[in-house]
């Protein structure tokens, strides 16, 4: 099936939800031999009436950290900024982005009591840049923390965020996980993806009209050049937010992505210069 996370450099490490079989099990595949480490940093139960926690609520991207970071660990107030409310708010779903590390560095993202070494949220070879999505419990203060292993400059930035019990009860921004789901691939039309590419996402799923998001995997093909950006059709305003980036290997690039649908079925995928790209949907938000 579609592959989650291409190893360049001997490590990589990025974020997936994953729904499980009925025995509550889920499965690794490798193309080749491979050291593989799983974290569970969150989970979904079943909801089949309205709740109050563990519904997603979509944010525009907007930066909670964007500076150099010295090795060690740095806290990041979540709740009350970037247009966040100051309260209610279980857990956030960030990008992070690394680069300027001098040598080949890690990065955790997660509460500011985790454990060092517990896991590694982003790898980031020295002289280039890496990213990825991940999901982060927030503290009672309303911060997440980033541990980095060496020197670099992290930029953070809100992909949304998840309800407490605080919340009223409704059934908007549960999950659903789907079978994974090509909406986008612009090798079928024999050009790259340059440029603003319009995508429908009830293409080839059951995804309604008025959901607040999807979460998918993002490929490009190859990965140097320009950062690649994902959003809403609606509002979509081209600039520096960015879904991948130019990581220096020319590889095919993959990363989890979480985006909102702006309440319609179109999204889009824009490059400055030429690749191609491939967006397969995994699941969807109510």
């Amino acid at each position: 099936g579609p592959a989650m996370a291409t190893v360049i450099d001997g490590r990589v490490a990025t974020t997936v939800f994953v729904p499980l079989a009925s025995d509550g099990s889920l499965g690794v595949v490798a193309s080749a031999a491979a050291r593989v480490q799983a974290v569970v940093v969150g989970y979904f139960t079943r909801a089949p009436v309205a709740v109050s926690a563990g519904r997603f609520v979509p944010a525009a991207g907007a930066t909670l950290l964007d500076t150099d970071v010295s090795a060690g660990l740095s806290t990041v107030q979540v709740a009350g900024t970037a247009g966040l409310p100051a309260s209610g708010l279980g857990s956030v779903v960030v990008q992070a982005t690394a680069s300027g590390s001098s040598a080949r560095g890690g990065a955790q993202v997660g509460l500011p009591t985790m454990p060092v070494g517990g896991w590694t949220s982003l790898t980031v070879p020295s002289g280039r840049a890496a990213t990825v999505l991940t999901v982060s419990a927030i503290d009672g203060a309303g911060r997440i923390a980033v541990r980095v292993s060496t020197a670099m400059h992290i930029r953070i930035v809100v992909r949304g965020w998840f309800t407490t019990q605080a919340a009223a009860s409704s059934m908007a921004g549960l999950f659903v996980p789907i079978a994974t789901s090509r909406v986008f691939d612009s090798r079928r039309n024999g050009a790259p993806a340059t440029g603003s590419n319009s995508v429908s996402t009830r293409s080839v799923t059951a995804l309604p009209q008025c959901s607040a998001g999807i979460t998918g995997t993002l490929a490009v093909i190859p990965s140097v050049g320009s950062a690649t950006q994902l959003g809403a059709s609606v509002g979509f305003v081209a600039g520096d937010d960015r879904a991948t980036v130019d990581d220096g290997t020319g590889s095919t690039q993959r990363v989890t992505v979480v985006s909102s649908t702006g309440g319609t079925d179109s999204l889009t995928i824009r490059r400055v210069d030429a690749a191609q790209a491939v967006l397969d949907v995994t699941g969807w938000f109510l």
